[in-house]
């Protein structure tokens, strides 16, 4: 029988500083603001907003993460999860819907494991869960980066459109349409 016990952080509660437990269970409601270093299993709830390193043995996230991840079993982020932050793990389960920005290594791994749905796709994090992150950790005074453009943003921003420039060759254009069979006419009466 084990003696580790589960210590759970409420959703009005609001922690800065370092938690360290030895084969205990951590569950996450709340805010916290550190480190964490658990011997047992991380847990940070749909509602949960974490801006902290976090290792432990084994690490589920349903809400928001900003932080490091190293865990010596597993890691899984669920569909409403967040992580901006590397991932250092042995096993990794990515749920659909899930957000991920940051680096996997599961190099030091003893048998490599990702598991990813393959009829789903794994979005990263976008500028609005991100401005949802931000806005949920002022107390924090969390800085998250900046969202860079996709290649494709940055190729449409490159080449910026005149709209009125636009507007105007179309005008043109239809002039000319409507002209021509005008100019065809007028020529054939004038023959005959």
């Amino acid at each position: 029988m084990s003696d580790a016990q589960t210590t759970v952080i409420g959703a009005s509660i609001i922690i800065t500083g370092n938690i360290v437990g030895e084969d205990d269970d951590l569950i996450i409601r709340g805010r916290v603001e550190g480190a964490i270093q658990v011997g047992g299993t991380v847990t940070i709830e749909e509602h949960g907003i974490v801006k902290a390193d976090i290792d432990a043995s084994e690490i589920v996230v349903h809400g928001i993460l900003v932080g490091n991840i190293e865990s010596a079993e597993r890691v899984e982020i669920g569909s409403t999860g967040r992580v901006v932050g590397n991932i250092k793990t042995e096993r990794l389960v990515i749920q659909p819907g899930a957000r991920v920005r940051g680096e996997i290594d599961m190099s030091d791994a003893k048998v490599a494991h990702v598991s990813i749905p393959s009829h789903k796709k794994v979005e990263t994090l976008d500028a609005s869960t991100t401005a949802l992150a931000r806005a949920a950790l002022p107390r924090l005074g969390s800085r998250l980066p900046e969202r860079r453009p996709t290649p494709v943003e940055t190729v449409v921003k490159r080449t910026p459109v005149n709209i009125k420039d636009a507007a105007k060759a179309k005008a043109t254009a239809a002039a000319a349409a409507v002209a021509e069979p005008t100019k065809k006419a007028v020529g054939r009466r004038r023959r005959g």
